[in-house]
């Protein structure tokens, strides 16, 4: 029988280090934010540099009070997406590790890590709903509704696909897996973003702080996992990544329409927009490759397994 005392040996103090230091760097423990009196209105709440079609006479020739509005929409989306992923995906993962039996997830340093992070991540999904409230009080567009995440609708049509538990249990891992993996990329954009609200730049250096340490600590943990799996479970957990990974870099034109439509655009001038955003770089430029590739090499599979060709 396969024993794995050497993983073990390496991976416990990591694990150690991580649980314990949760009461020192945790933000749950010790961020108390001001939400509203730290709102600047002469700041945009999202990187306008990232608006695909920032340059297209439309938007702008447009009043400064209109685009003011379109970037507070996206950093309204990019908050209740990140409440999605964090609600639909990541919490899900996290009680699939702890309660259902996988293999190599008996240690108690491992379940206190990961009850930890559960906290941590709901108070992650609290700092996006109050500095999303405030944007959306201050700019005047509490009533913007947006639909669903592609995201999430994917990784709900998937687990709808199959009756198996074990495969459904590795699905919601595999998505847990690349929400954690490749998140910091896109907080480390917007924590070290200067010409964007303070407020939001300060929510997304506190969410980086956490997440930084929850990446680290899930690869260990799912190197164990992995390790530990049937060749057959293996394989499927290499292929739901995969599918997982191209679910988070599908790109979504409709939440930019919503906030077009919402601020006044009209159909005819949306779909011009639209067309011209086409050339603007990928959503791939966003999530975090490097650590998906170190992952990949670290359980012994083929980066392009994961990444793709």
């Amino acid at each position: 029988m396969k024993t794995h005392s050497a993983d073990e040996s390496l991976r416990q103090p990591i694990l150690d280090t991580l649980a314990d230091s949760w009461m020192q760097r945790a933000a749950v423990r010790k961020e108390i934010l001001e939400y509203d009196e730290a709102f600047d209105s002469a700041r945009p709440d999202f990187p306008e540099h990232l608006v695909p079609f920032r340059d297209h006479p439309l938007y702008s020739g447009g009043t400064s009070a209109m685009r003011h509005q379109v970037l507070a929409g996206m950093w309204a989306w990019y908050n209740e997406k990140t409440i999605a992923i964090e609600e639909q995906i990541v919490n899900p993962g996290c009680r699939t590790l702890l309660y259902e039996g996988l293999a190599g997830l008996s240690d108690l340093t491992i379940k206190r890590a990961l009850c930890e992070t559960v906290v941590d991540e709901d108070y992650h999904i609290l700092m996006c709903l109050e500095t999303c409230g405030v944007s959306r009080k201050r700019r005047h567009i509490e009533k913007l509704v947006f639909d669903e995440p592609v995201l999430t609708r994917l990784r709900r049509d998937r687990l709808e696909e199959t009756d198996l538990e074990w495969e459904r249990n590795i699905i919601s891992v595999a998505y847990m897996t690349i929400a954690e993996l490749t998140i910091n990329a896109y907080l480390k954009l917007l924590s070290s973003e200067e010409t964007i609200q303070p407020l939001h730049r300060v929510t997304t250096a506190i969410h980086l702080r956490d997440e930084s340490s929850h990446s680290r600590m899930f690869r260990e943990i799912l190197k164990s996992v992995y390790r530990r799996m049937a060749p057959l479970e293996q394989r499927s957990y290499i292929q739901e990544l995969r599918r997982a990974y191209r679910s988070f870099t599908t790109a979504e034109w409709a939440p930019w329409a919503t906030v077009l439509a919402f601020v006044g655009f009209l159909p005819d001038q949306i779909a011009a927009l639209e067309v011209h955003s086409r050339s603007f770089p990928p959503s791939i430029l966003r999530r975090d490759l490097i650590s998906v590739v170190g992952f990949a090499e670290e359980i012994g599979v083929r980066p392009a397994a994961i990444l793709g060709e």
